[in-house]
């Protein structure tokens, strides 16, 4: 997935979408909107990525998990 890749953004959220919201509903003390609102910002800025960017993630969910962390955290 990289900018401009709609499919990908698309299977990126349905794939990930669930454990990433309920991560951030758990550090977010339940606040649904709010872990929503984070978890777009995160796909947001994962979207805008170029590919050599991409290309050096290794494990996707810990590295979402760990944007979403820092999401929730700076919303906070």
């Amino acid at each position: 997935m990289h900018a401009g890749d709609q499919a990908a953004a698309v299977a990126l959220w349905e794939r990930c979408s669930p454990r990433l919201l309920a991560y951030l509903r758990s550090i977010l003390a339940g606040d649904a909107q709010a872990a929503l609102d984070a978890a777009q910002n995160v796909m947001l800025r994962v979207i805008s990525l170029r590919r050599s960017q991409l290309a050096q993630v290794e494990d996707v969910m810990a590295w979402l998990v760990r944007l979403a962390r820092n999401e929730a955290i700076s919303g906070i």
